[in-house]
């Protein structure tokens, strides 16, 4: 059973400075509206972990900017990923095709 009670979006901000430096919060709540305090939360650990590459606690712009990384970086993915289900199934297609001697599958009608 979970006791955790549920914390409002100011709270939520306020727990993200553990992982990044901000000085207003409108920014950091208007991303945490959209992707929710978890999933943002785990960039800013993420990049608390990379402080001694960066040399200093990340800020709320390096948090921005690794999210819009993995946002674009999701959006290549899925494109190559449709196209390869395309390649996958028309190859598949052909080959059942082929096998069965039946075109009918060439046109998902087998």
């Amino acid at each position: 059973m979970n006791t955790d009670k549920p914390i409002d979006l100011d709270h939520q901000a306020e727990l993200m400075k553990k992982y990044i430096t901000f000085k207003r919060k409108t920014r950091v709540k208007k991303l945490m509206i959209y992707t929710g305090y978890f999933r943002l939360s785990r960039y800013g650990k993420y990049l608390l972990s990379q402080s001694n590459v960066i040399k200093a606690k990340p800020n709320q712009d390096l948090l921005f900017e690794s999210y819009d990384f993995d946002v674009k970086l999701r959006k290549i993915f899925f494109d190559y990923t449709k196209k390869a289900e395309i390649q996958f199934k028309s190859h598949l297609a052909n080959a059942v095709s082929l096998k069965t001697e039946n075109a009918a599958f060439l046109f998902g009608q087998g």
